[in-house]
């Protein structure tokens, strides 16, 4: 299987409330609405970027460090991130296991994945 979508970068340290601010978190439910608002306070145009073909979110150490925001791994979802390529993780165990779609597993040996920026 073969996965192609846009790089878009980040650095170390990308915690939970990057991911989805808390002044967005309280407003809404709907994973769909919020999605929008990913990664907003990094870059705001994440979600214009990664929505149309879908991104790779690939970042430095630490990422999803913070608060356990079960939002985090859905907004993300809702916004077309392929996946999330990061040196190492502090992602909410919780989060990511009750999260449809969201493993912390690295890909298998006959998957491949194409990034393009």
């Amino acid at each position: 299987m073969t996965i192609a979508a846009r790089a878009i970068k980040f650095g170390d340290d990308i915690n939970t409330d990057y991911i989805i601010s808390g002044k967005h978190k309280f407003k809404s439910n709907d994973m769909v609405a919020m999605a929008v608002h990913a990664m907003e306070d990094v870059d705001p145009h994440y979600y214009e970027k990664a929505k149309p073909e879908g991104a790779f979110l690939v970042a430095g150490s630490n990422f999803g460090m913070g608060s356990s925001r079960e939002q985090a791994p859905l907004v993300l979802i809702h916004s077309n991130t392929k996946a999330v390529l990061a040196k190492s993780s502090r992602a909410s165990s919780t989060a990511t296991r009750s999260t449809p779609g969201c493993r912390s597993s690295s890909a298998t040996p006959t998957s491949s994945m194409t990034a393009t920026s």
